[in-house]
């Protein structure tokens, strides 16, 4: 059986921590995009969905992780071989539980930001991850009341730090373009 712990844990191990730091789409660790889900790989020949449709990669990477880590520790404790698989099977469910109630939660709660360029551009952001010419920051814009994060670039040589008022002028795919906002002008504080 520490074969298979093994695998799993060389398995899982490297899917968590790449999901963690490299695992969405900026590169920026983000770790609200952990949910991908398996797609079709559960589905059969008729196009109807098996059961891996629904669970989503990141749930499937901490079963496998937390089995093969726990199974390992369990053994090198001294447990027997049957208490050994026993917790890591209890362990690998509550974990894979955990994840995946904080991310249904986390998705339910957050604002989509599948509005169309022309809702953000022109409105004033505040600057929550430093921003640069050579480096992507985090912005955060309140559009309809809500507040939305977007991955954000600055356009001229001019860094800008955490705190620091921006405006949105334009996209280069899914990143904001900004400039620093001058002091003189008004507008509404963001989320």
């Amino acid at each position: 059986m520490t074969a298979v712990y093994v695998f799993c844990a060389a398995v899982g191990v490297p899917l968590l921590l790449w999901f963690a730091f490299i695992g969405d789409s900026d590169g920026l660790g983000d770790l609200g995009d952990l949910g991908g889900d398996l797609g079709d790989l559960g589905g059969d020949a008729g196009g109807h969905g098996g059961p891996l449709t629904v669970i989503p990669l990141s749930t499937v990477a901490f079963l496998i992780a937390f089995f093969g880590v726990t199974g390992l520790v369990a053994g090198w404790a001294g447990a027997s071989a049957t208490t050994a698989f026993v917790v890591a099977v209890v362990v690998a469910v509550v974990a894979g539980g955990l994840n995946s109630a904080a991310f249904g939660w986390l998705r339910r709660n957050s604002v989509s930001t599948e509005l169309p360029p022309s809702r953000f551009e022109g409105r004033f952001a505040r600057v929550t991850v430093p921003v640069g010419s050579d480096r992507r920051g985090r912005i955060v814009v309140e559009v309809d009341g809500a507040p939305v994060a977007l991955t954000a670039r600055l356009v001229d040589d001019d860094d800008l730090g955490v705190g620091e008022r921006a405006i949105i002028v334009g996209f280069e795919g899914a990143v904001a373009l900004v400039v620093r906002a001058a002091p003189e002008l008004d507008g509404p504080e963001p989320g």
